[in-house]
């Protein structure tokens, strides 16, 4: 599979988990001053999307590891680099809008390579399932709370002060969550 946001905290997560179960990922990161984040955390397939042969070594790399999947953070046209390397019969599953941009995608991706882009909403999915299983999948994420689904906490900032950071910037996300102190 391809992640991109890898940085991110989701990213990590991924990254932890992907190194325990021994799954191929493609982690897509933004600058090269983030792959040291993921390759500390035993990733061993990571590219940056903004060089200029990203969209060649993701082709080369997701037909040798056959990745068929992808999960975007990101939007915007790198949802249409990610169809245009992927292989035929891909599916993309966007759960972010980092770009801040409508996600861009040539239609031949869909028609000549029979790919699909889906959305997906953590609360829309769990709301599909019963009772049940949402309170198993609670007990899953809880039980690893401290492990493989830890994030960082990069700062803790009471709340009457954000509107003051928010205009000079609260910094790189890649660096952990802020938590807003009431």
């Amino acid at each position: 599979m391809v992640q991109t946001a890898a940085a991110s905290q989701l990213g990590r997560m991924i990254t932890r988990l992907a190194t325990r179960y021994n799954v191929n990922v493609i982690h897509c990161v933004h600058r090269k001053e983030l792959i040291p984040i993921l390759t500390d955390l035993g990733a061993k397939n990571v590219l940056v999307s903004s060089d200029p042969d990203f969209v060649s070594k993701l082709r080369d790399l997701a037909a040798s590891l056959q990745a068929t999947y992808a999960i975007d953070a990101v939007g915007g046209p790198l949802t249409g680099q990610l169809a245009e390397a992927l292989p035929n019969h891909s599916t993309i599953t966007v759960y972010g809008a980092l770009a801040g941009e409508a996600v861009s995608v040539d239609p031949g991706a869909f028609i000549f390579k029979d790919q699909r882009v889906e959305g997906f909403w953590l609360g829309n999915a769990l709301a599909k399932k019963s009772y049940l299983s949402q309170f198993l999948f609670v007990l899953r994420a809880k039980k690893n709370l401290t492990g493989d689904l830890t994030s960082i906490i990069s700062r803790i900032i009471p709340l009457t002060d954000l509107p003051n950071l928010a205009a000079s910037g609260l910094g790189p996300a890649s660096e952990g969550k802020i938590i807003l102190k009431p």
